[in-house]
């Protein structure tokens, strides 16, 4: 499985460990993505079946793999 985190820096500074998405699958992780740049924003999420963003804006769904977008699922405590 191929997994893209688009803003890695704003979800992870660096104090925590990709390595429970490692274990899902392939990951690359962008510190950050430009979002007015919505062909950068394609070529980085490419094939991905899982795509994790914090800031980066989803907004052409349609080219997204699977012409699927899913709602951020949100932990409640």
């Amino acid at each position: 499985m191929k997994i893209v985190i688009l803003d890695g820096y704003t979800e992870n500074p660096g104090d925590l460990s990709w390595d429970g998405f490692e274990r899902l699958g392939d990951v690359t992780v962008y510190d950050r993505t430009p979002v007015r740049e919505e062909q950068e924003i394609q070529r980085r999420i490419g094939d991905a079946e899982i795509v994790i963003t914090n800031k980066t804006p989803l907004t052409n769904h349609r080219s997204l793999p699977g012409n699927t977008l899913h709602r951020p699922l949100v932990n409640r405590l």
